[in-house]
Parts: structure tokens; C-alpha cells; sequence
């Protein structure tokens, strides 16, 4: 049965424990930091089979024994198509050659990649379906110990991890192949059976991982074929506030947040590679941080960086905060719940900017993102490149400066289990507020004295808290300590009355700040005004402005 659930947080392998797999990844092993969860193993197959029928397996071994013996998880994969090995084209392998493509760092594809194979070839793919059974096989001959730490095996068919088989176009027409081209998607299914058999049948079976296609043309086949298969998300983990996003996640949220048929959850991941970017390069500590809350917001299980990058300090509070709730899709068993606070400015929202004022609705009117702008300049809102801020996402991740207006994109909060009820109606949204080198002030809510808005309401999901658990919890909150102004927290407490938590008077110093209030009589029932658990209330008529509510189970 293709059914393999890890269950517990921590597996007993060979008298050492195996952390939980979700959470931040490094791109290899020895990457020694306390919230690395996994490692990327991953080869050319030019390198794994650098002779027709002889492998180096030490390439991937070591790598394994490695993870293994700093009780990470494994993910491996191994690159095809320009990956091949040299000797495939000595024995009637066609050469394809392409025009350059950039890719969205602004680097050459033609420098990494200067031939392919022709994927259609017959020799070819008798070839490469060797290498997949045959790496299966040798993965399963493994010691328990070594092959049990593998939870997934991500398929390649095309270039790197990616759907296509190429970068750029072929020369020769007769070799070019589109990504919608039948021919391909038959092929991929075949690899994808192939995978299927040999790992599916494994005691406990390794996790087939496979990329649907930023379009998530796949989907559907994959769906049938393999019902319950991790899969790569193109876009989330590279950028968050992406054109498109909406649809993107509205598409995949069931399979994000609901259980499959075999009860359990389907896992996804991707990569973060764009710290080079105009956009991230602005700040790198709150961007870091606010892609993090927003692929948790997602439902991203897995995000892979290079160890380089995990290292840098200036980036660890949200690859901290990614790992603490990465792949807790249930409320029951989740550790807590947050709620990160910030307003969005959708072009494609007719009710909110209608067209009589702001011009046409339409992903590539400039003129109606920059007048949406200029409304809300003055609470931070601003477009750092227009050319970038219009168009799709890969357009907006080659962006050169932050934009705060997009088009078809998430509403509301970066949210877990706890949900802050009619923002706009209740609060005030700002942007690029606070100390630059704090990672919090990307986005913001503050209360709004003169227009009444002076009760924030937060509802945890009503499955959070079992009978047994006792609701007990501790409330973090950080907030910016601008002015002077006066607030506090309230709850619902197990008689139904509002119940003061703390009170807080800001002093100005111009800091974030936090605060943790331990609750133990909450009835956290939905019971309070608006529906709500918790109630930030402004206690002065000075506004004082929030980054985040988390609440933790005690």
C-alpha cells in the first residue's frame, strides 16, 4: 500500500532521533543550525553514472551517512537531461542545441547548460529509466537505519527540478518541445510510474515529491496517478505578494490544508534562491522574514536554502519562526497559532479601487497600481518599479525595489489557527513602518482613534483546543513602541465575561517590543463581541500599531 505517514515528531533510528522533516532545509549536509530539519542530497547524473553501467555511489552515500548521523532528514534527487553523462552521446544520443535564456537573477542559462539531450530519443530514454530503477534499487538495499532517514525522492525530468525540458529555444525545430506538448507529458508519466513502482514498493515506501508546473498543469494527472505524492510549489518560497497568488493558492488549498484520502496530509516545499534580487536586497532581514510567515501562511511543509544563507544571523528570526510551525496542518496537534498583521492592496479588488477612479482592472495597467499607491503613501504604501510591480510572477521576482501593490492577490493577514476578524473594518493597514533593521515593520495594523477603529477581534479555529487540553496558553504579542498611546489585551474567560490580560503604555523608544501574558481561565469558545477569543483595545485616543498576536498552548 502507498502509504507512508510520519506520525511523531521524533523517530528512534539506531539509538539517535530523527527531528521532525518539516521545516527549513539546507541545499546539503553539514549544515550544523539548530532549525535545520533536512538536507538536500542531490547529483548529476553525469557524475552518479560517469561510465555506461558503472555508478559512483559514493557521491550520494556519504552525503546520506552524513545526514544520518546529525539526525536530519533526507530529500534526494538526481538532475537529468543537460546532466547526463558525456557517453550517452557517444552511443546516438542526439546533442540539442538552444538559444540563451536568463533566468530571474539576471544569469545566463547558456554558461550552466550548452547542449541537451533530445529527450524523445529512444536510446535516451531507455538510459535514463535504467538509472531511475537502478538508483531505486540500490536505495533500497540501504542499512534500515540509512534508508529510512530518506522521506521523499523529488522526480527530475527536464532541466534541473524545473517542468520544461529546456532553457531556451532549440535551433533545430524538429528537437524543440513545449511543456504542453503531449509527447512530454507522456513521458513524464511514464518516469512517474516507473518511480511510483520502485519506491512505492519499499517497506515503509520513500515519498515520491514531483513539480506540477507553476501552472499547475499537472495537477490532475498527478492526482489519479499517485493520490497521495508530495509535490514542489513553483513561486511560494521564492517571493511572497506575487501577482497571482490568490488564484495560485485558492487552486491547492484543500490539498494544502485538508487530508487525503488515506488520511493524511499531501506535503509540499520549494526553494528560496532570490537573496541577490533588487527587491530582497532593500531589506534583507524583513523580507526574509515576512516570505517565511507568508509560506506558513501558505502551507509550505519544506523550504530549501543554500547553507550559506542559513547561516547569515541577519535572517534567522523567520527561518526560526518557519521551522517552529512548518507541516502543522492540524489545530489540534499544533504547538500554537499566530496571526501576522497587514493590509493588502489588490488591483484586481473593483469594490475596494473602482475603476471609475483608478482606471481599468487589469494585471498590466501601470497607471491604476501607482494611483492605488499614491492613496495609501501615507501609510507607507509605495511602488519601487512599476515595470516589475505589473505582469506575472516571474516578472515580480525579477522586481529591482519593493512594490506594495500587486494584482489577484491573498487578502488579509499572514495567519495560523488564529484569525483576526473584519481587519480592514476594525483597523488601519500600514507598510515599511518602524526600524529598518528589525524584521517586523514590512507590514503592520495599527487602531484608528478618528475614524472609531478602536477594538482589534482574533477567533482561534474552533478545532485548536481538544477537551482534554485544558486551554491554557500564553499570548505574545509585539508591537511597536511608537509614542505614547495606552492599550490592552482582553479575553473571554470560562464565565463569558471580558477579562483584562495586561496593559501596556508605550514609551516611545522606537522599537519593536513584545509582550507574553499566560491565560489560564480563557474559554477561547468564539463566545466575545464579533465572535472573538482575544481583543487588543486602544485605551487612549494615540494609535499604537501591532506586527503580530501567537498564541502557544501550555
Amino acid at each position: 500500500m502507498w502509504s507512508f505517514l510520519i506520525i511523531a515528531s521524533m523517530t528512534v533510528l539506531d539509538g539517535e532521533q530523527l527531528k521532525s522533516p518539516y521545516g527549513i532545509w539546507a541545499n546539503k549536509p553539514g549544515c550544523d543550525l539548530p532549525f535545520v530539519r533536512g538536507f538536500w542530497v542531490a547529483c548529476k547524473w553525469a557524475d552518479l553514472e560517469p561510465e555506461k553501467g558503472k555508478f559512483n555511489w559514493s557521491i550520494i552515500e556519504d552525503q546520506i551517512k552524513q545526514a544520518h548521523k546529525e539526525g536530519t532528514s533526507i530529500g534526494l534527487m538526481v538532475f537529468v537531461g543537460p546532466d547526463c553523462p558525456e557517453w550517452l552521446y557517444s552511443n546516438g544520443v542526439p546533442k540539442v542545441f538552444n538559444s540563451d535564456a536568463i533566468n530571474p537573477r539576471g544569469e545566463s542559462h547558456l554558461l550552466k547548460f550548452p547542449y541537451y539531450p533530445y529527450y524523445f530519443d529512444p536510446d535516451y530514454i531507455n538510459y535514463w529509466f535504467n538509472q531511475i530503477r537502478t538508483t531505486a534499487k540500490w536505495i533500497g538495499a540501504l542499512a534500515d537505519s540509512l534508508r529510512t532517514g530518506i522521506v521523499f525522492v523529488q522526480t527530475a525530468e527536464g532541466t534541473t527540478g524545473d517542468e520544461g525540458p529546456y532553457k531556451g529555444v532549440p535551433f533545430v525545430e524538429e528537437y524543440r518541445i513545449t511543456t504542453g506538448d503531449q509527447r512530454w507529458i507522456d513521458l513524464k508519466i511514464e518516469a512517474w510510474k516507473i518511480y511510483k513502482e520502485m519506491y512505492g514498493s519499499m517497506k515503509p515506501p520513500v515519498r515520491l515529491l514531483i513539480n506540477t508546473g507553476n501552472a499547475q498543469q499537472y495537477e490532475g494527472i498527478l492526482d489519479t496517478l499517485i493520490p497521495d505524492v508530495w509535490k514542489k510549489s513553483g513561486h511560494p518560497g521564492h517571493i511572497y505578494q506575487f501577482n497571482g497568488e490568490k488564484s495560485y493558492f485558492n487552486a491547492l488549498k484543500d490539498q494544502l490544508w485538508k487530508r487525503t484520502s488515506t488520511g493524511e496530509f499531501r506535503r509540499f516545499r520549494s526553494e528560496m534562491d532570490e537573496t541577490g534580487n533588487g527587491w530582497f536586497r532593500e531589506n534583507h532581514s524583513q523580507n526574509m522574514y515576512w516570505l517565511n510567515l507568508y509560506c506558513l501562511n501558505y502551507g509550505l511543509d519544506i523550504l530549501r536554502m543554500d547553507c550559506n544563507v542559513l547561516k547569515n544571523p541577519v535572517y534567522r528570526p523567520g527561518l526560526e519562526f518557519f521551522t517552529k510551525y512548518a507541516g502543522q496542518k492540524d489545530p489540534k496537534d499544533a504547538i500554537g497559532a499566530f496571526s501576522a498583521m497587514k493590509d493588502v492592496l489588490d488591483a484586481a479588488d473593483k469594490d475596494r479601487f473602482p475603476e471609475d477612479k483608478y482606471g481599468k482592472a487589469t494585471p498590466e495597467n501601470k497607471d491604476r497600481f501607482l494611483a492605488i499607491a499614491k492613496d495609501y503613501e501615507k501609510l507607507g504604501a509605495r511602488i519601487g518599479d512599476i515595470d516589475h510591480a505589473v505582469g506575472g510572477a516571474m516578472t515580480n521576482r525579477m522586481s529591482k525595489a519593493m512594490n506594495d501593490v500587486g494584482y489577484d492577490l491573498l487578502a488579509g493577514n499572514y495567519e495560523v489557527f488564529l484569525y483576526q476578524i473584519d481587519p480592514n473594518q476594525t483597523s488601519a493597514g500600514w507598510w515599511n513602518i518602524g526600524p529598518k533593521d528589525e524584521p517586523y515593520g514590512r507590514f503592520a495594523r495599527s487602531f484608528d482613534y478618528e475614524r472609531g477603529k478602536n477594538r482589534m477581534y482574533f477567533v482561534l479555529n474552533k478545532d485548536f483546543f481538544t477537551r482534554e487540553s485544558g486551554n491554557k496558553v500564553k499570548v505574545r504579542i509585539i508591537y511597536l513602541d511608537k509614542g505614547t498611546g495606552r492599550w490592552s489585551l482582553q479575553y473571554i474567560n470560562k464565565k463569558g465575561r471580558i477579562k483584562t490580560a495586561s496593559k501596556v503604555s508605550n514609551n516611545n523608544s522606537g522599537r519593536w517590543k513584545e509582550i507574553i501574558v499566560a491565560i489560564n481561565d480563557g474559554l477561547f469558545a468564539g463566545k466575545g463581541p464579533k465572535g472573538a477569543d482575544l481583543i487588543l483595545t486602544n485605551d487612549s485616543k494615540e494609535n499604537s500599531f501591532f506586527h503580530m498576536i501567537e498564541v502557544i498552548k501550555q
